[in-house]
């Protein structure tokens, strides 16, 4: 794999607001709604290069988080490979975009298996996030998978994910994944709410590692983010992709009120 990241950067932009993605790892940077404030965190010192960027969406694939095998990249290599822009479209009230990963030499250092990933970005009203997989080849293979959005907050000790099950105090240093399958949640800390809406996933991760140094992170950033991730885990529970099989998974994101 490269040891150091290109970034080729994509904007789109409509009347609803304006996102850029990275089409190296398929990164989603940034998402600021018409009117609104930046809906994503990005740590002032990140650097990129092929280690963990702690901001914006990466996407994890075909493991979560420490789901691969020994010595494996943390949350997958996906987020580490140049994806194919297979189309764009513009229009006044929606943008889309198609990046498109298959399978080659550096993925087959990783993963026993064919596969192509279509995922789709789409602002419109809302951000929308859309990842199809396929297994290409003759034998099966298991995956986790999921989203690890960064989301910019005022002071994470001041916010709240309120669930169909009740509301979660975010607290420093919280991690795990709830069994939460398909649904909707609202991120609030107190000056604006933050909406998601997933699909495909069987968890729901709510994180953010509290005062403990992180390489990438200023001191003081983990009081401004929280990751709010849609996930398919552990990897008992993750998804066997059978010989020609296609599995979706996806979230939407809208700030739906501001305080201030």
């Amino acid at each position: 794999m490269n040891s150091l990241i290109v970034a080729t950067i994509v904007a789109l932009t409509n009347e609803f607001g304006t996102v850029s993605v990275d089409t190296c790892g398929a990164h989603v940077l940034s998402y600021v709604p018409a009117g609104g404030r930046e809906v994503l965190f990005r740590s002032s010192e990140e650097c990129w290069t092929n280690s963990w960027h702690h901001g914006g969406i990466p996407l994890c694939w075909p493991w979560f988080g420490r789901n691969g095998d020994p010595g494996s990249e943390m949350h997958g290599f996906v987020r580490l490979l140049d994806w194919e822009v297979v189309s764009r479209t513009d229009s006044p009230r929606e943008s889309r975009l198609h990046l498109r990963l298959g399978s080659g030499e550096e993925s087959a250092k990783w993963l026993d298996g064919s596969f192509v990933l279509d995922y789709e970005i789409v602002l419109s009203e809302h951000l929308k996030l859309d990842l199809k997989m396929r297994n290409t080849g003759p034998r099966r293979f298991a995956v986790t998978t999921g989203f690890h959005p960064y989301f910019s907050i005022k002071d994470m000790l001041n916010a709240t994910v309120r669930t169909p099950r009740g509301d979660i105090r975010c607290v420093p240093g919280m991690d795990g994944g709830r069994p939460f399958a398909d649904g909707r949640y609202v991120l609030d800390d107190g000056t604006r709410e933050i909406t998601l809406s997933t699909w495909g996933n069987n968890k729901l991760v709510i994180w953010n590692q509290g005062e403990e140094p992180l390489g990438g992170l200023a001191p003081e950033d983990w009081r401004h983010f929280v990751c709010v991730e849609p996930a398919i885990l552990p990897r008992m529970e993750g998804i066997w992709l059978d010989p020609e099989m296609t599995y979706e998974i996806g979230m939407s994101i809208q700030q739906t009120k501001e305080r201030e």
